[in-house]
């Protein structure tokens, strides 16, 4: 039998909702019904579409909605069978625009997704949220930078420098490489280090004072 224009409007607006997937239909004068199998979790939401469409039943619309039961696979089944009947065609139609109608507004119910855990401190985006913009002329005066502790001055020859120091380079090795060349090796002072570390400060002359002894 030929799908009707009617036929295939109802199909598609029974789709269109995301809830119920038509499977057969059927069409004959002023008759007309479609039966679908509704979509797995989506029970709550096609119930209030169908409280919405019982209210046009007080308009005078003819429809029968209701739960169909049958064998399928030698298993018992059961689908959404909703079936217009009208005096004529004409009526038929304007029944199938009201029915279109409802279903338009109709909606899944999606699975409610969590909002991931925030990458920040929401401390931090408060800070951020209330800190505003000044205007030329309302910048507080800059802050003098704080004094700097005096570094060590125990023998190590850190502190301030004496008067008159002026670093210099030092040579302390000179010699000729295997080519025949002259070679010399210079030592620059450590910065903040104003006398010889390695000069002798035992009483016989002997090697270094060690730093971290009480000697």
């Amino acid at each position: 039998m030929r799908t009707t224009k009617l036929e295939l409007d109802l199909r598609g607006g029974l789709l269109g909702t995301g809830l119920l997937q038509p499977v057969a239909s059927e069409a004959k004068g002023g008759y007309l019904s479609v039966l679908s199998r509704l979509v797995p979790g989506q029970e709550k939401a096609w119930l209030a579409v169908v409280e919405s469409l019982l209210v046009l039943t007080d308009d005078g619309v003819g429809m029968h909605l209701c739960r169909r039961y049958l064998r399928k696979d030698g298993k018992m089944v059961f689908g959404w069978h909703l079936a217009l009947e009208e005096k004529s065609v004409k009526r038929l139609q304007a029944s199938v625009e009201a029915v279109l109608g409802v279903l338009a507004g109709a909606r899944p119910q999606l699975t409610a997704v969590m909002p991931p855990e925030p990458l920040y401190a929401p401390q931090a985006v408060a800070a951020t949220q209330t800190r505003q913009t000044l205007m030329p002329g309302q910048h507080p005066p800059p802050r003098e930078p704080n004094a700097r502790i005096p570094e060590d001055t125990t023998p190590g020859g850190t502190g301030e420098p004496p008067p008159g120091f002026v670093p210099t380079m030092r040579v302390v090795k000179r010699g000729v490489d295997s080519q025949g060349n002259q070679t010399t090796v210079e030592e620059m002072p450590l910065p903040h280090v104003y006398r010889e570390l390695n000069k002798p400060t035992h009483k016989g002359g002997k090697g270094a004072r060690p730093l971290n002894t009480g000697e």
